[in-house]
């Protein structure tokens, strides 16, 4: 009844719009960010410098619902695989923040870095941004990492199958997924040509769409 008395019916993502079923016809405007190659600044690598080694970066807040039980697996699949790999988790969190630290403290190859105003070097420095939520509106990391080039490893909730392609800019994940073994070759072998397809990407700022809307 309160958006039938709305004179505008707004939505993030065609997922969240499907998924609130409201009859009224609405419309979509993606999460808006301030892209601009000229303000970011990447001046470190904070990866090791192995050729080697697959680099995954997470940006996340530490909770329940961001895939971190997801992540572990992965982690897991990739040491018994003998894989060399370095994760590096960029964000904090709350209640369940130790719980999560303390999961992790068995892999040496993980590492927990806290809040970082700017965590573009550890983006765009990464063979992948791994985002392995439960479920997410629209997710701002994932449109970071394709503004710098990054390829994603993440999991098939609505909303991403609207950002990533399965193969084109990232691999696409399935969430009831008990193992990662399956992925891993592609995880491993399709690095460049992931990256390659990314640099015909462009951002488009949506903020203009809020203003159209503003001026009527």
């Amino acid at each position: 009844k309160f958006v039938d008395d709305c004179c505008e019916f707004i939505c993030v993502s065609e997922a969240v719009k499907n998924h609130l079923n409201i009859k009224k016809e609405g419309m979509v405007i993606h999460n808006f960010i301030d892209l601009d190659k000229t303000k970011i600044t990447i001046d470190e690598n904070p990866f090791v410098k192995d050729e080697n080694m697959l680099k995954l970066v997470v940006v996340s807040r530490l909770s329940s619902g961001k895939g971190f039980e997801r992540l572990f697996i992965l982690c897991e699949n990739l040491k018994n695989n003998h894989i060399p790999f370095q994760v590096l988790v960029v964000g904090k969190g709350r209640k369940k923040q130790q719980e999560i630290l303390d999961k992790f403290s068995c892999f040496k190859e993980v590492t927990f870095v806290g809040y970082k105003e700017n965590p573009y070097p550890f983006i765009k420095n990464a063979d992948y941004l791994v985002q392995l939520s439960d479920d997410e509106s629209w997710c701002n990391s994932i449109t970071e990492a394709k503004f710098l080039g990054t390829p994603v490893i993440v999991t098939n909730f609505e909303s991403a199958k609207e950002q990533v392609t399965d193969n084109d800019n990232g691999i696409i994940v399935d969430l009831k997924k008990t193992d990662y073994i399956d992925y891993l070759p592609r995880i491993l072998n399709n690095k460049k040509k992931l990256r390659q397809n990314l640099q015909t990407f462009t951002y488009t700022n949506e903020i203009d769409l809020w203003l159209k809307l503003f001026s009527k």
